[in-house]
């Protein structure tokens, strides 16, 4: 087994896609379902002992993926820079989007006029 993680890196190492690739819109929505997840985790779960439910181990199983296939694909993307960029700018977007619903909601429920 050993040698087949070792294998299955080495690989990888040329920057080549790697064997299960997962497209750049998949990366980012796992790596959008992490930082959701880490935020919830960060901010309310450890208080209600639901933590152990939420992170990777739910995200993994969500995609039908593992840690080490993830793994790869993100050296592969590391490895691709521009690639990884579009994905970090798009996911930056989610994260602004999101941001500024919440703000909206919290507004209206505060009373406070919507920014526009």
């Amino acid at each position: 087994m050993l040698i087949n993680l070792l294998n299955s890196c080495g690989r990888n190492s040329s920057g080549e896609k790697p064997e299960n690739f997962l497209k750049a819109e998949v990366m980012e929505n796992i790596l959008w379902d992490f930082t959701v997840m880490e935020a919830i985790r960060s901010n309310s779960l450890e208080k209600s002992g639901m933590d152990s439910i939420f992170g990777a181990p739910y995200v993994f199983a969500k995609y039908g993926i593992d840690s080490l296939q993830f793994a790869q694909n993100e050296m592969y993307y590391a490895r691709n820079p521009k690639k990884y960029l579009e994905i970090h700018q798009r996911l930056l977007k989610r994260l602004e989007k999101a941001k500024d619903s919440l703000d909206e909601i919290t507004n209206k429920e505060l009373g406070r006029p919507l920014k526009k």
